[in-house]
């Protein structure tokens, strides 16, 4: 059967209360009623020393009290008394150390006509003198050892352990039992009534319970069941209280044990008791308030006036401080500020002969960005990426281990015909072909429309393997488009004719269109129904079909287009909050920094210089604006809102949507 040594250590500090209690309520002999409700024999390590502060009828009174029940009684020490000493034993020297002990022991030996045997030091303060001494005046063992407490001064050379007992020249150590958690780095905590929440000592003693150690060491004090505000003050600690009477009830249905040090020892010696194998309880729990981190906490908050005033202003400046930081410093904390806001963005180019039926330049050339996905080439000189680092956001479908994304060649293949362009190289012939044929070959015909799956799902808004949006469609139609220019091909203007297909084609049947209730054409990005309208991608889409017109003149591209502007026209406030851009509308969240600037500004730029509409001038003019204060810092704390809101809702604080 496991063992529980339930020690108590009996002290006063501010009062007599602290082993009395309030009027005698929560005080020593609250503890003792408690003890023998459930039969449950403790030993009490007390300060005899306080003799010389307190007078020895208290001491003769309490020791009575604790030896009626049949408790053990053993020696506990505080040298710092009067407050004009040392606070710990081995800031003393081995003299002195000697002399604090000699005179406990008399003490001890005057009020229980007896000599102890077992001793812990103050504050677990004991060093390797500490143990020569004890080991000299006949001690069997000491409980002074705690792993990682920085006040315990004794050796690893003396004491290698961390839970197990250890003989030390024939002196037994009897270390107090720790645990460890994770907060932030791993910490270790004594199994302690006042520091260790019930459901800490349950998940302790359970794995304990399952473990090769075959006890542990549960600490409590005489003032457990009280609060000692500043070390001045006392108050009842009735939850405390109920806390220890639920915990007894559960280790003794649990199958444990409670001893005294005296019977565990006599266990130890008639090789009852494993004293080989150790173990450490480790409990993961990422909640601070669960920890013994925050029983520590709470009691620093409780004992310390200073440290209470500086914890409260703390809490309520400390998010100021946080905001006014994050404000200042939001250039090097937000992503996509870094990405954007020192790129040339180029948005006059795409016509620049002046003639509409050639293809130039890229309607948007992001000059000197560095897009911030990892791609390599396989042995055919074809793009394709490793899986995603968000695997949570983007799940790649079973058993592709390679992805190639459409996408990736068509946008290749766009930057490739620009150098074409502008350097009268032909070289770049070579992967204008390539990728135009790889997009050929790889295009899945679903009933007359073209569509190339991405081979994830992409959780944020709900899409299964295989989907395609107008994003993708309007990239790829456009670097279609840039190869029929180049050869004229028909296979290729069959391809783009299909792709064209699928822009009117609706959601529930395999497309990407959504018309809503006022007969606007939407071509989505992410085609759901309900849809999600993300702006950016409708007008890709409609960048695609208004260059397959340019050098076609192909009727239905341009139906479709014109009806897609209409849409833009129609829903455009929709995206403005006053002081940034929507990303879509299904998400009550701004667009990032990237896209603002861009992406949606340039877009709409495009858009006017197509159309002519001043709307379009407009929202360039409003939204360029929203890029100075005051719409600035509005639009950062609105981002902080948005995490917060995308933590809690969606269990993800840096990415839009799920």
């Amino acid at each position: 059967m496991k063992k529980i040594l339930l020690t108590i250590d009996t002290e006063f500090i501010i009062s007599k209360d602290e082993i009395l209690g309030i009027n005698g309520k929560n005080g020593i002999d609250d503890i003792l009623i408690i003890l023998n409700e459930f039969d449950i024999k403790a030993t009490f390590f007390i300060d005899y020393y306080e003799i010389n502060k307190w007078g020895e009828s208290i001491f003769e009174e309490i020791s009575n009290k604790i030896k009626s029940f049949g408790h053990q009684i053993e020696l506990h020490l505080h040298p710092n008394l009067f407050g004009d000493k040392p606070q710990y034993i081995w800031q003393y020297s081995k003299s002195e150390q000697e002399i604090l002990l000699d005179e406990s022991i008399n003490f001890f030996k005057k009020i229980n006509s007896t000599t102890p045997k077992y001793f812990r030091a103050g504050g677990y303060s004991a060093d390797d003198v500490t143990l020569e001494i004890l080991k000299k005046k006949n001690f069997i063992g000491d409980l002074s050892f705690q792993h990682k407490q920085k006040r315990c001064k004794i050796s690893k050379e003396k004491f290698n352990k961390i839970n197990q007992v250890q003989f030390i020249d024939d002196l037994l150590e009897i270390p107090t039992t720790v645990y460890k958690y994770n907060f932030p780095k791993i910490r270790y905590n004594s199994i302690n009534l006042e520091w260790c929440s019930l459901s800490e000592l349950k998940n302790v003693s359970k794995q304990i319970k399952n473990s090769e150690l075959d006890y542990f060491v549960l600490m409590m004090h005489s003032f457990s069941f009280l609060k000692r505000w500043d070390r001045q003050k006392l108050a009842l600690n009735n939850s405390q209280k109920r806390k220890f009477r639920k915990y007894l009830k559960y280790a003794i249905k649990s199958g444990f044990e409670f001893v005294t040090v005296d019977q565990f020892y006599s266990e130890i010696r008639e090789s009852k008791i494993n004293v080989e194998r150790d173990f450490t309880p480790y409990i993961k729990n990422p909640l601070v308030l669960l920890s013994g981190a925050y029983s520590k906490l709470r009691l620093k908050f409780i004992v310390n006036k200073k440290f209470r005033r500086f914890f409260i202003g703390t809490l309520f400046s400390l998010p100021i401080l946080l905001l006014i930081f994050y404000i200042l410093l939001f250039p090097f904390l937000e992503p996509s500020y870094n990405e954007i806001d020192n790129v040339k963005i180029d948005t006059e180019s795409w016509n620049a002969d002046n003639t509409i039926h050639t293809i130039e330049n890229n309607f948007i050339d992001l000059n000197n960005y560095k897009k911030n996905v990892k791609s390599y080439l396989d042995s055919k000189g074809i793009i394709y990426r490793n899986n995603f680092s968000d695997t949570r956001k983007y799940i790649l479908k079973p058993g592709i281990d390679t992805l190639y994304v459409a996408t990736d060649m068509a946008g290749q293949l766009i930057k490739d015909y620009t150098k074409f362009k502008s350097e009268k190289d032909s070289s770049y012939l070579n992967t204008i072909y390539k990728y135009s044929d790889w997009l050929k070959t790889n295009a899945e015909i679903r009933n007359d429309f073209a569509v190339w799956p991405y081979h994830f799902k992409f959780t944020k808004y709900d899409m299964d393997y295989d989907w395609c949006g107008s994003w993708a469609l309007g990239t790829i139609l456009s670097s279609i488009s840039r190869r029929i220019e180049i050869s004229g091909d028909s296979s290729f203007i069959n391809l783009a004719e299909k792709t064209v297909n699928t822009f009117e084609t609706k959601i529930e049947d395999g497309g990407i269109l959504y018309v809503d209730e006022d007969k606007n054409l939407w071509f989505e990005e992410y085609p759901t129904i309900p849809p999600n309208h993300v702006l950016n991608g409708h007008i890709t889409g409609l960048f695609g079909l208004y260059d397959y017109w340019r050098i076609t003149d192909n009727k239905k591209a341009k139906i479709l287009f014109d009806l897609g502007i209409k849409t833009v026209v129609d829903n455009l406030d929709k995206y403005d909050s006053g002081y940034w851009s929507y990303y879509d509308q299904q998400y009550p969240y701004v667009a990032d920094y990237y896209y603002h600037k861009g992406v949606h500004i340039p877009q709409l730029k495009v858009l006017y210089q197509i159309t002519g509409k001043k709307i379009f001038k407009e929202y360039v003019d409003k939204w360029e604006n929203y890029l100075s204060e005051p719409y600035f810092t509005i639009f950062k704390l609105k981002l902080i809102v948005d995490g917060l809101h995308r933590r809690f809702v969606y269990k993800s604080f840096f990415t839009l949507g799920k």
